[in-house]
């Protein structure tokens, strides 16, 4: 739950800071190290960003009109919740003509009170100044919305936030991640195909003429690319976010403690009884992230250890392996 990360758009980037191409490729990088060596990033992406970043199709396309039917329609309107939920009330009252909601009774004054432009244009951020807009047909700017076009400039106006205003940065966030997973898709290889196309990927998952193998790495970016799901890719980077007490409290072991001691009964109970947040926080000062590996505790084991010396002292964690001194 709550809001995922999504870059800012291009001109955003642009106009803020200067080495935002080598920011999003060390990005990438960062990511595909993650997913190799089984480390959790701190982070969960938006939707519309994972499925960019594996070249993946936003929504399908059904061409239906209404947009309760509209399968793309609907599937970017939830996109758009992680991103921004205002933004997605104020398109779903406009989509289904409830101008009432923002105290007018026209789409014109409707688009006005949404802070939505009246044209098929898009502003790249709340300061026009800096960033300008977008035009999202050609001369948009001369073109204004109706309701005879209002549904096709909402979906337009949607798929510039969702895509093409983020869509450099994706593909830049694409070669830093291939750089550590499969560089061979990147580099020259005689006369294969352009880089990162698939047709180049199936070309690396010929088996070697003298081994008979298959290039693993290739395996590794044909996997992302077309096999796992958007949850699975999510679980690998960001491990498992619910926390079953039980199950860290079955494969704990216990060094100066046994699990019949008061200590440790107490410890568990107390640990029982934190709600949510208070648990991930426990779980984040002994292990160093509120995320668990995608199988949870059985991928990880705790050690819950007695301290000597003053009773008084305060619990004490070692994040490196797990354990915490009590």
């Amino acid at each position: 739950g709550g809001r995922r990360w999504a870059p800012a758009a291009v001109k955003v980037c642009q106009a803020v800071q200067k080495d935002w191409e080598a920011q999003f490729s060390l990005l990438g990088s960062i990511i595909g190290y993650a997913f190799m060596h089984k480390e959790q990033l701190p982070i969960k992406f938006s939707r519309n960003f994972v499925q960019l970043l594996l070249q993946r199709p936003l929504a399908p396309s059904n061409g239906a009109c209404a947009w309760k039917a509209d399968t793309q329609f609907s599937t970017m309107m939830h996109m758009l919740q992680d991103v921004d939920k205002t933004l997605e009330m104020k398109v779903a009252c406009l989509a289904k003509g409830e101008y009432h909601i923002f105290g007018v009774d026209n789409l014109a004054d409707a688009l006005e009170a949404a802070g939505l432009p009246k044209t098929f244009t898009a502003a790249d951020s709340r300061n026009v100044g800096l960033t300008g807009v977008s035009e999202l047909v050609p001369e948009g700017a001369g073109f204004p919305v109706t309701e005879i076009n209002k549904i096709r400039f909402l979906k337009q106006f949607i798929e510039h936030h969702l895509k093409w205003a983020i869509l450099p940065q994706v593909n830049l966030v694409r070669h830093g991640l291939l750089r550590v997973v499969c560089p061979e898709v990147l580099g020259e290889i005689g006369d294969m195909p352009p880089p990162e196309s698939d047709h180049r990927l199936n070309q690396l998952l010929k088996p070697d003429a003298e081994s008979g193998e298959m290039n693993p790495r290739a395996e590794i970016w044909f996997l992302l690319r077309h096999v796992l799901s958007e949850k699975d890719i999510e679980q690998i980077l960001c491990g498992e976010d619910k926390l079953d007490v039980q199950a860290w409290e079955a494969g704990s072991q216990y060094d100066g403690y046994t699990k019949e001691s008061q200590a440790v009964r107490w410890f568990w109970e107390v640990v029982s009884s934190f709600d949510a947040e208070d648990q991930r926080q426990l779980l984040e000062f002994c292990h160093g992230s509120s995320a668990l590996p995608p199988l949870g505790f059985a991928d990880i084991s705790f050690t819950l250890r007695r301290a000597g010396g003053d009773a008084a002292r305060l619990p004490e964690a070692h994040t490196c392996e797990f354990s915490l001194d009590l």
